[in-house]
Order: structure tokens, then C-alpha cells, then sequence
């Protein structure tokens, strides 16, 4: 199964579930991510922020890292080539609806604090509870329909 997770930056959001959700279903399921603005924010090629770092060593016990991670615009990709495509906000639900393309919508609060462009830890630590619980529905839906 090729799974794509969609946020807006593609430097927190998408990075952290896909890497929890790519540990979770092991190397027999392709997991990718990116971002519906990271070409019109000129974030293409950033590395994934510190928090999503921070957050996804800790929550696979060392066994994951983000070091390789570069901000990837949708643009990118032929969202025809997923089994399931994830966004987990508004942008990137807006974008893919715009396609006409089949996906699930996550709700998910942005961390970052617009004014500041600081992450809101509180909202951090929202985002990886969500997080810890949308990944544990998706793999138990996976692991029941194969």
C-alpha cells in the first residue's frame, strides 16, 4: 500500500504522522508526505522543524529520526498513485478536494502560531496525542482489511 499524508508547510505535521504511521505498518507499506503551500511558501527542501524531530524520536524510542526529512510540495506527486491519501489541514484538504481526489480529512490544530511563526507547545502536544490516536485507527483499519 503507497500512503501520502498532506499538510500545509510539510515541516511538522505531515513529517511526524507519516514517520509514527511509517513505524507503526513496517517496510511493507511505502509512506510518504508533503505540503500543499511549500512551494508558494519557498519552504521546498527545509528540514522538518525541531519539534517534529523532538516528537517522533520520542514517540519510536530512538528508532526513527527525521534527519533526512526535506519539505516536499504535493505538486510533486500524481495523487492518482496512492491507495490513501491523509490531510491533516485545511489547505491540503482544499487542494485535493480541488482534484476531485479521494482522501480522509484529519482534523488537526496548526502548531505554529501565525503571529510569531513559533510552535505553541500546548498545541504541540495536542497535535501528537492526535496524532498517536489517528495512526492507531489507520493501522488497525489496515491491518483488518488485509
Amino acid at each position: 500500500m503507497v500512503i501520502l499524508v498532506l499538510c500545509s508547510a510539510n515541516k511538522l505535521r505531515s513529517p511526524l504522522f507519516a514517520a509514527i504511521l511509517r513505524f507503526r505498518l513496517g517496510v511493507s507499506h511505502v509512506v510518504m508526505s508533503a505540503g500543499a503551500k511549500t512551494q508558494k511558501w519557498g519552504l521546498t527542501g527545509q528540514r522538518a522543524s525541531k519539534e517534529a524531530v523532538e516528537s517522533v524520536f520520542s514517540l519510536t524510542n530512538g528508532m526513527v529520526n527525521l534527519d533526512n526529512h526535506r519539505a516536499t510540495p504535493v505538486e510533486v506527486f500524481n495523487l492518482g498513485g496512492f491507495d490513501r491519501i491523509y490531510t491533516l489541514s485545511g489547505d491540503s484538504h482544499e487542494y485535493v478536494k480541488s482534484l476531485g481526489v479521494r482522501h480522509t480529512h484529519i482534523v488537526m490544530e496548526d502548531p505554529y502560531d501565525r503571529g510569531t511563526h513559533l510552535v505553541d507547545l500546548q498545541k504541540h502536544q495536542i497535535c501528537e496525542r492526535t496524532v498517536v490516536e489517528e495512526v492507531s485507527k489507520i493501522v488497525a483499519a489496515i491491518e483488518i482489511s488485509e
